[in-house]
């Protein structure tokens, strides 16, 4: 697979890859360049008005939309047809119900042939909704209830296997009375009880400011690999994508030449978002981009987007500038359509056939 169009290859002195003492991010970085590199606008279409809606999942050949309304908190949609196939999920305090429905990490597993949709019920619990049989028995059925994983409040978490057991998890405002390393914390989970930490960063990054927000430098949101235990860990505030390869124990990055690192000093006031929302194929990362003049040029209320796309080792391969206020994101493989939810609560298709081959 290829992308075509206005693709940026960024060779500056060999692409400076480092892993040295003087780095605060324990892995290899890599210098690339895609500020301001985007092409031209992609021009979406609406396929339908999704009210109350705030986050998706997509996986095979169905795009399942989290909202706000209380009789139907799952809005399941055929990317075949682009038409509504159910809507399941009621508020309530059943078994079946939820108190609210959130997204945590925006991924379907496959457990005995069923797609498993794992969402929060409210911010402690995560509750398995059974896609599969809730459109045969056209109801929700939950498969399994666990509370033993970190609160959507504090963290995020990505299957790694079929069940909670094997996962990757990010932890952040850990406190002590006294903090010398950072309010962060990645952990492996493996089927067998073992887990282990993984130390990404030595020491707090320096701050600018009160010392209050010290983690949020460090907020992340996760996305794994279709195939691979290879975790992508986004950056929100910090021009940084981290790659954890899991099953080789091989952790890169890729970071915005000249952009701050975390040796600098952080301000919080003099910052903003890098990194939205992303989705993932098996060949590509697209993600949403903040940063850029297309965005900061204009009032805040009216800020766009741009997408940028990267391979799974961190390359920069192309960009776009998106026509709407776009918050989330979902690929559909199967299609090769971006779906994208909009601040007016539409449910966008971009088609990339013509992008992606």
């Amino acid at each position: 697979m290829r992308v075509l169009g206005d693709i940026v290859v960024v060779l500056i002195g060999g692409l400076l890859l480092s892993c040295n003492q003087s780095s605060e991010l324990q892995a290899e970085i890599k210098e690339v360049d895609y500020l301001d590199k985007t092409g031209e606008v992609l021009e979406g279409e609406i396929v339908t008005k999704t009210l109350g809606s705030h986050s998706m999942v997509a996986y095979d050949s169905l795009v399942m939309v989290i909202t706000k309304n209380s009789d139907a908190l799952i809005s399941i949609y055929s990317t075949d047809s682009k038409t509504i196939i159910g809507s399941i999920g009621t508020k309530g305090r059943a078994g079946n119900e939820f108190v609210d429905a959130y997204t945590g990490a925006e991924q379907v597993i496959m457990r005995n042939g069923h797609m498993i949709l794992p969402l929060y019920n409210g911010p402690y619990e995560v509750k398995e909704v059974d896609i599969t049989e809730s459109l045969i028995e056209n109801k929700t059925v939950i498969c399994s209830t666990f509370d033993d994983c970190v609160p959507l409040v504090n963290g995020e978490f990505v299957y790694l296997g079929t069940d909670i057991t094997n996962r990757f998890e990010y932890i952040r405002n850990i406190y002590g009375k006294e903090i010398t390393g950072v309010p962060c914390k990645y952990t492996v989970f493996e089927s067998n009880g073992k887990k282990r930490d993984i130390q990404f960063f030595k020491k707090l990054m320096p701050y600018a400011t009160d010392n209050r927000v010290r983690e949020a430098p460090y907020a992340t949101s996760l996305y794994k690999h279709p195939l691979k235990n290879l975790v992508l860990v986004a950056f929100e505030y910090n021009d940084y994508l981290l790659f954890a390869d899991l099953d080789n124990n091989h952790y890169y990055a890729s970071h915005q030449l000249g952009s701050k690192t975390f040796e600098d000093v952080f301000d919080v006031k003099q910052g903003g978002i890098c990194f939205g929302d992303a989705a993932v194929s098996n060949d590509y990362i697209m993600i949403l981009y903040w940063r850029g003049k297309y965005t900061t040029n204009e009032p805040e209320e009216s800020q766009r987007p741009e997408l940028l796309i990267f391979d799974w080792d961190g390359n920069y391969v192309s960009g776009y500038k998106m026509d709407r206020i776009i918050l989330r994101i979902e690929f559909d493989q199967i299609h090769n359509h971006l779906y994208g939810l909009s601040d007016e609560e539409e449910l966008c298709l971009y088609d990339m056939n013509a992008l992606l081959n």
